[in-house]
Order: structure tokens, then sequence, then C-alpha cells
């Protein structure tokens, strides 16, 4: 369904800007030289900055489109999809209304709001890689393949969380090989292109833990990390996605 294709594609580009957007404006707003979880209750004292607020004024625009387009991909689903796209739709649709509500309280830096922001936002490149896969699919994945992508998402999830809680560096850093290694051995089950792409992104992720705490923890190269995370959810989802047409 091409209509289906468009405008999951577009929610799904712009979530990717929001979640790019949205790990700025968190790093931005810790101490200098500051790992990930100390985040958490650390606040900049001074008045921000342009990009600061051009930050802002992106992430809430292409959240706005985003709300827009989840309703259009839920009444496109509704009419006209398969019970899969419509289960997928009104996922994407939950997880947007609780990303919003959890937008009002996006200055605080607490633990659980910083970690259902990146959960929640990760989730939703997830679920609208899925159903851009789902409808554009002209024959499905084998099985085993989707099977092992659902796999590398559920650690990858856990890596995110490990990543955000204080004090779980070090179980942060092995969920993380642990991600890579699930994804490097079993990469020719996603096909050649995604294969090596996914081989490509799960090396570049692995080299960011001695990279960010060597150049001691770099806004720039925190957002490349939560960038690749996002790209990397985007294509196992994309892979466990393929299970026939909407």
């Amino acid at each position: 369904m091409r209509l289906m294709v468009a405008l999951a594609g577009a929610a799904l580009l712009l979530t990717l800007v929001v979640t790019t957007m949205s790990a700025y404006l968190r790093l931005a707003s810790a101490p200098a030289g500051c790992a990930e979880p100390c985040n958490q209750d650390a606040r900049a004292t001074a008045a921000p900055s342009a990009v600061v607020q051009a930050a802002r004024s992106v992430h809430r625009v292409a959240a706005s489109a985003i709300g827009v387009l989840m309703l259009a991909i839920a009444a496109l689903a509704w009419r006209r999809g398969s019970a899969s796209a419509r289960r997928m739709a009104a996922a994407a649709l939950l997880l947007t209304i609780a990303l919003a509500a959890l937008g009002r309280y996006s200055s605080s830096l607490s633990t659980g709001i910083v970690l259902g922001n990146l959960l929640g936002g990760m989730a939703l490149v997830g679920v609208l890689a899925r159903l851009c896969a789902h409808a554009r699919a002209s024959a499905p994945t084998p099985a085993p393949a989707r099977r092992w992508a659902a796999l590398a998402c559920a650690l990858m999830a856990a890596a995110v969380a490990l990543g955000i809680l204080p004090g779980a560096h070090i179980l942060h850093g092995l969920a993380g090989l642990l991600v890579v290694i699930v994804i490097v051995a079993q990469r020719g089950r996603a096909g050649r292109g995604y294969g090596r792409a996914l081989a490509m992104l799960a090396a570049l992720q692995l080299a960011f833990g001695p990279a960010l705490a060597a150049a001691h923890y770099p806004v720039a190269l925190g957002v490349a990390h939560n960038a690749v995370t996002a790209l990397l959810v985007l294509l196992l989802a994309s892979v466990s996605g393929q299970g026939g047409t909407a």
C-alpha cells in the first residue's frame, strides 16, 4: 500500500529527527564531561543557547507533525489495512500519545522521565519501521530471520535502559557488546543489504563506548551514539516486520 508506506515513512523520518533533537537537548543540559546517568539530576544554569532554542523548535514542530501523521495512519489502517497493520498503527498512535504526555515533563531530567522518553522514542522508531516494511513487502522474510531481529531489538532495549540507569555503565557496555555479537553473528539472516548495514552500524556502536569515555562524553558524540542506536532499531525492526503485505 503506497500511501501507507509514504505516511509511515514520513512519520519515521520525523521520529528520527525528534529522537536526535531530544538526545541533544538532554545531553546539552548536563555538565561538561558528564556521562549519561549523571544527567538525571543535573541542570545547566546558563541561559539556553541559540542552538538549544533552535533544537527545541525543531523538536516541537516535528513532534506536532508526527501527531497529525499518526491520526492519518490510524485512519488508513482501520479502513484499508490488514489486521497486522491495524495493530501496528494502533501501537504507534498509543506511543505517540504517551510520548506527548511525557513531553509535558521534558524539562525534568529524572531517571524515569528520561528512560520513558528514550525507550518510547526508540519503540516508535521500531513500530513505524515495521509498519513500513510490512506495507511494502512483496514476500515475507523467513520466520527465523524475523525472530532473530526481534531478539536483537529486545537486547537493544535492555542496553538502552541500562545506559540511563545510574551506576549501570558496566552492564550497559556488556549488553551493548552482546547486541553487537548477536547482530554480527546472525547478519546473514537479514539479507545482503540489511546485513552489511547492520554490521557496519554495530561496529560503529561498539566504538562509541571507549570513544565517549576517552573524550569525556562530548555532546556531539553522545548524540551520534543515540542516532546510530535509532538506525539499528530501524533496520532490525524492518527485518522483523517483513511478514507480508498490508
